[in-house]
């Protein structure tokens, strides 16, 4: 045998190889792959048709008390796991929402993806939830962000800004977030490998409801999945994902990949999302959790002098979802911040 054709015969018996160990991972990981609706087909969701898309809301407290609109992170997350929030209902009028092609709100062509569509969303919100008046902002990671971008050009739409670990909202502490999580690249591991199977198997065993299941349902096994070599692990407490508060419903993977890649590249973010915050005449409450080593105190602190007017509270013993992990100390900031 000639050493071409040994080439080729050990060519095909590792392609043969792996289409037998991908087959027998399929069939080891047979189950049922469940992905809600999205309010396009699930009529029973509350939701609000605003900007030219629906969003999936959900409104509670009384009618005429001060609005509080609630930002989750990601991009991407659905509100559920900001639910602890509801016990605010008792003096102001909450109002949760999925931003567009996340959570359980409509899927959007990718182009409509954008921080620009996403301000103009929040502002569809705010004239329809608080017309004629001034809303608090509530945004958490990556909705703090995107609050703290919407008072900077519109500081006269926010009375009071509460922001828990914004992730970075300048050029240059976008590149402390990246040199600190490695570019957003997981070391190389056998948990590694063993996250991008399942979240592989996953992708393949999602049908449906919708063209953007599959990557949803994959996306939010790899983004949950508990690994030491996580690129943000330093979120938690002693690098323990599994101490994470962030139940999910269903992930927007194409609203995270098209934000985060349009805003964020391996030299860091170009803009400046607080541009213009020195005019906001509001107060500003940041939290941060003690445990978190990317984005934590002294992140935060960096972030409180860009605010004219701040409060800066560290929640003892809480990674980055201090809101689910320390319900009761974080409640508590918040309700004395709103109080002052």
């Amino acid at each position: 045998m000639n050493w071409k054709r040994r080439v080729l015969y050990g060519l095909g018996a590792g392609i043969l190889a792996l289409i037998g160990t991908c087959g027998i991972g399929y069939v080891a990981t047979a189950g049922e792959y469940t992905v809600p609706a999205t309010v396009e087909s699930d009529p029973a969701l509350e939701s609000v048709e605003l900007n030219g898309t629906l969003l999936h809301v959900r409104v509670l407290g009384p009618a005429t008390s001060p609005v509080i609109v609630i930002l989750p992170g990601g991009p991407g997350n659905d509100f559920i796991y900001l639910s602890d929030l509801e016990a605010l209902q008792d003096r102001y009028r909450l109002v949760f929402y999925d931003q567009r092609g996340a959570g359980l709100s409509a899927r959007v062509p990718s182009e409509q993806l954008t921080l620009e569509t996403y301000l103009a969303d929040l502002m569809a919100v705010l004239d329809h939830y608080s017309p004629g008046r001034p809303a608090i902002l509530l945004g958490h990671s990556w909705g703090a962000m995107l609050a703290t971008a919407f008072t900077a050009q519109h500081p006269e739409r926010v009375s009071n800004l509460v922001l828990a670990e914004p992730g970075f909202l300048t050029p240059e502490l976008s590149r402390v977030y990246l040199e600190r999580t490695n570019n957003m690249m997981p070391a190389l591991s056998w948990a590694t490998f063993r996250a991008l199977g399942r979240a592989f198997y996953t992708y393949l065993h999602v049908s449906g409801p919708d063209n953007d299941a599959a990557v949803d349902a994959a996306m939010l096994s790899l983004a949950s999945a508990p690994m030491p070599e996580s690129p943000i692990a330093g979120y938690y407490c002693n690098r323990d994902m599994h101490t994470a508060r962030l139940q999910t419903k269903r992930f927007g993977a194409r609203a995270n990949m098209q934000l985060m890649g349009s805003e964020l590249s391996d030299g860091g973010m170009s803009r400046d999302l607080s541009a213009g915050i020195e005019n906001f005449r509001g107060n500003t409450l940041l939290l941060t959790g003690d445990c978190n080593t990317i984005v934590g105190p002294d992140i935060q602190e960096r972030h409180a002098a860009l605010f004219p007017r701040v409060r800066l509270v560290v929640i003892e013993g809480a990674g980055h979802t201090m809101l689910g992990e320390k319900p009761e100390e974080s409640l508590a900031a918040i309700r004395a911040f709103l109080a002052q």
